[in-house]
């Protein structure tokens, strides 16, 4: 009797953070060669995203659009000052974001109530190996604030707040700091996300990255 043909499995491609951030449009951002960081923070300000919704930033070259950058290679054109153990720890299936920011506090530190809010900025990194990164973060969190001011646009230190302080939230633990409330922030985690691969999310609010941890988890 002729044996029945085995069928081969096909291997299931890993889901991407373009997967995992479904109907999310992408947007170009040029990076120019003068003043790199404060105008790519003024660009995307100006990036119009409904509220409670992302976009994906492609950056790329003000001089050609035809090169773009992957994360690794934005944050050393805008002199973002990262860890070299984390720079070299990150995979290709990275990203920045920009949020629709939604809640908003005054001086006081009142909720505000349809104030017209700017956008926030999410980075999502893919871990090659998430063992030891959290040491490494810990460590950067003494210069973190001030390494990131301007990418995140931070204003003065919640009076409160001398440092990073914990939250949870979907199983994923998150540290953060507010300058000075919940709407502008440096909140960062290491996420274990729907796809089995681990990220490192950093954001500028709360709400972003709680938004960034749904899409991520998958709810």
């Amino acid at each position: 009797t002729t044996p029945t043909p085995i069928a081969t499995p096909v291997p299931t491609p890993t889901p991407t953070l373009v997967s995992m951030f479904a109907g999310v449009q992408k947007e170009n951002i040029s990076v120019k060669q003068i003043n790199p960081l404060s105008s790519f923070v003024s660009e995307v300000g100006k990036i119009a995203v409904d509220s409670g919704s992302f976009k994906m930033l492609n950056a790329v070259d003000a001089q050609s659009s035809s090169l773009s950058y992957g994360f690794v290679d934005l944050s050393t054109k805008l002199a973002l000052k990262i860890p070299v153990e984390l720079t070299s720890n990150i995979g290709d299936d990275s990203a920045v974001f920009v949020y629709g920011q939604r809640e908003s506090f005054d001086a006081k530190g009142n909720l505000q109530v349809g104030a017209v809010v700017s956008n926030r900025i999410v980075v999502v990194a893919e871990l090659k190996t998430p063992v030891g990164v959290s040491e490494v973060i810990t460590k950067w969190e003494t210069s973190l604030g001030s390494d990131f001011k301007t990418l995140f646009t931070l204003g003065k230190s919640n009076k409160d707040q001398l440092g990073f302080s914990d939250n949870y939230y979907r199983n994923s633990s998150i540290r953060f700091w507010n300058f000075p409330y919940a709407d502008r922030t440096i909140d960062y985690s290491i996420v274990v996300a729907s796809n089995g691969k681990t990220y490192f999310v950093m954001a500028n609010s709360r709400e972003a990255i709680f938004g960034t941890v749904d899409r991520l988890k998958g709810f």
